[in-house]
């Protein structure tokens, strides 16, 4: 899929479990508080996961390259890793907005 797809690198630490003094911490051991956390389950698990919230600014700087993206390469679909890798990679996980993303880029549901 490499050759075909063009990808937008968001900074997040994705998929993250509950520390004992009640904040999450991520797989590389970064900590972060509640109120920047989802609990959710992601589409292919059957337990639910804390997961980052993704800024604001930094969806708004997503929207902006991918809408850019699309202007000149006119792509077909936004998928996320989970999608092409769904054993392999979580990502973007259920904090992002895959869908309102893809609409706002696509212009459909």
């Amino acid at each position: 899929m490499n050759a075909h797809s063009i990808g937008i690198e968001l900074d997040n630490p994705g998929k993250l479990s509950r520390a004992e003094n009640g904040q999450w911490k991520s797989w590389f051991g970064g900590t972060y508080q509640p109120a920047n956390v989802m609990v959710a389950r992601h589409k292919h698990e059957s337990v639910d996961s804390g997961w980052h919230i993704f800024p604001p600014k930094q969806l708004d700087a997503a929207i902006e390259v991918a809408a850019a993206l699309h202007a000149k390469y006119r792509f077909l679909d936004i998928l996320g890793h989970e999608d092409i890798s769904p054993r392999r990679k979580t990502d973007p996980g259920p904090a992002f907005p895959l869908l309102s993303f893809r609409s706002r880029i696509l212009g459909r549901e």
